[in-house]
């Protein structure tokens, strides 16, 4: 039989979780999930399934695909309840409400990748790697910005800036001195992991 304690933590939890899928819906329905971006988006991903159909390649529409994926995890995303002082009364640990933040728009994510994936399978089925390959990345890079996010968790904007920033000199530096780059590139997301998780933990 529950305490009153433990009915108190569970209520706090609860709150907590409802005040992240409330952010996440307001994401969505809210200036960054307004109508003009979703017909951009949508219209980027009928493009590059034309473009792949036509061409009888796989390339546009993964590109596409990979592409408005990303877009539409980093619009959709919001790690606000992370700092909130409920959760962090509550006993519960940081991966598991990190997690719970990003199952709604990794759902969309991907929901938007599978439409130009399928494109670009049908335009070229012997090319069958390509989308697997976009599909793998995806879920690399939305993981990667999931932790900019919580680790800029009240600035979206710088979040998405610092991320594409990171990306371009990753993708730059690499060009020069080969994949090793990209430890470097693991290392910075491991350290805002890191430091996101010690002040979540801390206040």
């Amino acid at each position: 039989m529950e305490g009153p304690g433990c009915a108190a933590s569970t209520g706090r939890v609860r709150a907590g979780f409802r005040a992240g899928r409330g952010n996440c819906r307001a994401a969505i329905c809210g200036r960054h999930g307004s109508s003009a971006r979703g017909l951009v988006l949508a219209a980027a991903a009928v493009l590059g399934a034309w473009a792949s159909l036509a061409g009888r390649t796989a390339g546009p529409a993964a590109v596409a695909g990979l592409a408005g994926g990303i877009l539409v995890f980093m619009l959709s995303l919001r790690c606000q309840p992370l700092g909130s002082p409920v959760l962090r009364t509550a006993p519960i640990g940081f991966t598991r409400v990190w997690l719970r933040l990003l199952q709604l728009p990794l759902q969309l994510s991907l929901a938007f990748f599978l439409l130009p994936a399928g494109a670009a399978l049908a335009a070229e089925p012997s090319a069958w790697a390509v989308p697997v390959a976009g599909g793998v990345w995806l879920l690399v890079l939305n993981g990667a910005y999931a932790v900019f996010g919580a680790y800029f968790l009240n600035a979206p904007f710088v979040a998405m800036l610092s991320f594409a920033s990171a990306l371009a000199y990753a993708g730059y530096e690499t060009l020069e001195y080969g994949r090793t780059v990209l430890l470097g590139l693991a290392a910075l997301v491991f350290f805002l992991w890191h430091r996101a998780r010690q002040r979540y933990r801390n206040g």
